[in-house]
């Protein structure tokens, strides 16, 4: 994901993104996930 946003690192990713889904990082993760398969 990091690289696929552009960022340096995977901490950058972090901070950029974790505010949208306080507390479920694992819930987040998945639905990017899933996004990502989506548009390939």
């Amino acid at each position: 994901m990091a690289e696929w946003a552009g960022h340096e690192s995977v901490e950058e990713t972090n901070l950029t993104y974790r505010h949208l889904m306080p507390g479920s990082i694992t819930k987040a993760a998945r639905i990017l996930d899933a996004g990502l398969w989506e548009a390939a």
